[in-house]
């Protein structure tokens, strides 16, 4: 995929529809000077919860989705170091999401397991690849498990997690798909938001307000940030449980806010 160009991203829509986005109710998480945030189902209900940290915290706050863009608080997780990075995916192969949590200045991975709804094994902790700046989840194969997808400085590199967490498999090349370059902004999440099968980033432009979707065929325009918000973290998850990808914003005051993406299905890409 073509890496953005951020100065000037032209605003195609999915399509010609102006309709193809359009944000749900927000929800204030409470949660002060937030940093982090990830969508994951941790409950095998088939909405995606979530998990958010604040900025210099050592423990994320997890969340129950109510299927409406409303949110329970279920459980808090003590990490032990703080997050650069925290991703909510199917490691251990089974219907309930687990919940990871990388440093990537301090070489720090520790993944919890899922042993029932929002409650997690002890910590298992993972190395990683020298010099990996940053991490998404993707299940590339036909194995329920997710891999993990590391950015190195020479490219991309992809691990299958074994025994839960305790070993890893390398994979010796990638899939076509994944010779992509990331978007340069860091307010960016991957999914798979078209339905096609195959991730695409969502990122937040340093154009004020403004969200978009890297497709094969170049930038779709998504739609505008509310006035006066400012994001800080995306995340992708299935939040209401209509069986499209949900575009899941945290913003700098710890609201939620939630892109319904259900239109763009069959224009994007």
């Amino acid at each position: 995929m073509p890496a953005a160009s951020l100065g000037r991203v032209p605003e195609t829509r999915p399509g010609g529809s102006e309709e193809s986005a359009a944000w749900m109710p927000a929800f204030a998480s409470g949660v002060a000077n937030p940093r982090l945030l990830a969508a994951g189902d941790l409950d095998g209900d088939g909405l995606a919860d979530l998990a958010l940290c604040p900025e210099g915290g050592r423990s994320l706050t997890i969340f129950r989705s109510q299927g409406n863009g409303r949110f329970d608080l279920k459980a808090t997780v003590e990490v032990g170091f703080t997050p650069e990075r925290i991703i909510v995916a199917h490691y251990a192969g089974s219907t309930l999401a687990d919940v990871l949590a990388v440093n990537f200045t301090t070489r720090n991975a520790t993944l919890f397991v899922s042993t029932s709804p929002f409650q997690f094994s002890g910590p298992t902790r993972l190395s990683l690849p020298v010099g990996a700046t940053d991490l998404w989840s993707w299940q590339l194969n036909d194995h329920p498990a997710f891999e993990l997808v590391w950015l190195i400085p020479s490219g991309l590199r992809v691990w299958t997690l074994v025994g839960d967490g305790k070993g890893v498999v390398e994979w010796p090349g990638l899939p076509q798909y994944l010779a992509f370059s990331p978007p340069s902004s860091p307010v960016r999440t991957w999914g798979d938001f078209t339905g096609d099968g195959v991730p695409e980033f969502a990122f937040c432009s340093l154009n004020p307000g403004e969200l978009f979707l890297l497709t094969a065929a170049g930038a779709v325009a998504l739609g505008r940030v509310p006035p006066g918000v400012s994001l800080v973290a995306l995340s992708a998850g299935d939040v209401d449980g209509d069986g499209f990808v949900d575009l899941v914003a945290l913003d700098h005051t710890g609201t939620i806010r939630i892109l319904n993406l259900k239109g763009l299905r069959g224009g994007a890409g």
